[in-house]
């Protein structure tokens, strides 16, 4: 058992919250700026019409395409944002897990990218539905995410898998480089306390291990009362 303060548990949710708040927003911020540009051209395009000059078709609907695709591309990071956001809503619920860590591997791509890392997910649950809280299970699955990302910087991966087990669920993130348990200790740490707060377990890995990995197992009720 972790001797994590509560207060550090309480300051770890926020920051994770804050961190992936912040994360999506750039990605917002960033498609705005490209709709920004392509008015621009846009604008020229009216300018010239208004002078006299031929309209040329085919820049006037590539621009209008790529404002299209931008905002597109808004909504879906938004709808995204928004599942995330609602999983504080209640602390025990009934959700798929598998959805729910598809969502939040989604939410990482950015960070992955940032670090030269391909990030993947494999497994599917149909149907399945597990009882607990969303915002911890997310949580956790993060912390095993970003430390394998950061062992796997510049041309690494990272595998996410969410399968079932005989007690429940179990998800695996593998790195493809060795992951050192003494440059993490305050994330591994922060990791056994999250999962034993909803009832789980944890197989971190360890210097030196051949697979590099993290196994986190929740029972059929995660967390529940």
């Amino acid at each position: 058992m972790s001797d994590i303060s509560a207060e550090e548990q309480l300051r770890a949710e926020l920051a994770f919250f804050g961190r992936m708040t912040a994360s999506v927003t750039h990605e917002i911020n960033n498609c705005i700026a490209i709709i920004g540009q392509v008015s621009g051209l846009l604008q020229d395009l009216c300018y010239s019409a208004q002078q006299g000059r031929p309209v040329e078709l085919e820049k006037l609907c590539s621009n209008s395409q790529k404002v299209g695709g931008q905002v597109a591309r808004i909504q879906e990071i938004v709808k995204r944002l928004n599942r995330f956001a609602h999983s504080v809503d209640n602390a025990v619920v009934c959700f798929n897990p598998c959805d729910t860590v598809h969502n939040l591997v989604d939410l990482c791509q950015r960070f992955a990218s940032n670090r030269g890392v391909t990030l993947t997910m494999d497994g599917t649950l149909d149907a399945v539905a597990i009882e607990g809280d969303p915002f911890c299970l997310q949580q956790a699955v993060f912390l095993c995410i970003d430390t394998a990302m950061e062992a796997s910087r510049d041309g690494g991966s990272v595998n996410v898998s969410v399968t079932s087990s005989d007690s429940g669920i179990l998800i695996t993130v593998v790195s493809s480089a060795p992951l050192s348990s003494d440059e993490h200790k305050l994330s591994l740490a922060l990791l056994e306390c999250v999962v034993n707060k909803i009832g789980g377990s944890a197989v971190l890995p360890h210097t030196g291990a051949e697979e590099h990995e993290f196994r986190l197992e929740f029972p059929g009720k995660i967390g529940a009362a």
